[in-house]
């Protein structure tokens, strides 16, 4: 995406929450400009709003992160944006650096922006009575992370991704709940790989690659996914959440949500269950 596509999708003034003093102004920030992030803490680069007067920088995503959130992980309450927080975030167990969400009826419960918003799409549970009698949640933590938690099976502590019980508060490695490198899905006729993470200068968020072809919801490119080689090699892509594929809470009623009448005009539409166009 260009400079100028972007400036045209967004807006070149806003009014940010936590800085009433001035609207927030638009801007490409270079690489090798040292500034930092006043919503993530991470350093400030790409599209970006400034108040110059105040020194006040966000990246464009934190500065559009919504007020208020319902999540999967707190069903009962609403999850409201500040910018502080003394609690520690109830998925990872860190401080936040910066902002995150909070339920104002439970005080306890906190939620960073990272485990609030990006692994939002992948929240859906994972049953393996194998392993524990509750439902595992995933989440993909950076790796600037340092989380000090340890693995309930191998206690060795866990990095990047990870399953946690939200009832007992114990935490899973992915190889040790048994996640497996190939499965066969119902709604897919070829068996569906694990993918390994991609690296940040492979990612370009405007590919279908990352949307979950299981649930319709976009994917983060940066977690884990089942995809299906066999259509890759041909020039197609099936790609699903591991929780869309292994999960018991997939019900094949969601593709009825997404039926729709295609004109078909000078290409192929491939059906994902047969991969017949």
């Amino acid at each position: 995406m260009t400079q100028k596509s972007i400036e045209n999708e967004v807006k070149t003034q806003i009014k940010y929450f936590n800085h009433d003093l001035h609207l927030l102004s638009f801007f490409n920030c270079p690489n090798d400009i040292n500034l930092e992030c006043e919503g993530c803490r991470l350093p400030l680069s790409g599209p970006s709003y400034d108040c110059l007067e105040c020194s006040v920088y966000l990246h464009k995503s934190c500065a559009e992160l919504p007020q208020i959130i319902q999540h999967p992980l707190h069903p009962f309450h609403n999850l409201c944006l500040q910018a502080f927080d003394e609690s520690k975030c109830r998925a990872c167990q860190r401080f936040p650096r910066g902002l995150s969400y909070r339920c104002y009826w439970c005080p306890s419960f906190c939620l960073d922006t990272q485990c609030a918003i990006n692994n939002l799409g992948v929240i859906s549970a994972l049953k393996n009575k194998e392993y524990h009698q509750h439902d595992l949640y995933y989440f993909a933590a950076p790796n600037w992370y340092n989380l000090k938690f340890q693995c309930n099976i191998c206690s060795k502590n866990c990095e990047g991704s990870f399953y946690i019980c939200l009832v007992c508060n114990l935490y899973f490695h992915m190889g040790c709940i048994g996640t497996p490198k190939e499965v066969k899905h119902d709604y897919h006729i070829h068996p569906l790989s694990l993918m390994d993470l991609l690296i940040e200068d492979a990612i370009d968020e405007s590919r279908d690659q990352y949307y979950c072809y299981t649930c319709e919801n976009k994917r983060n490119p940066r977690y884990h996914a089942y995809s299906c080689q066999q259509c890759a090699n041909t020039g197609h892509i099936f790609t699903a959440h591991i929780e869309c594929v292994l999960s018991s809470k997939v019900k094949f009623f969601i593709f009825f949500q997404f039926l729709k009448i295609l004109v078909l005009l000078n290409y192929f539409i491939i059906c994902f269950a047969c991969c017949i166009a």
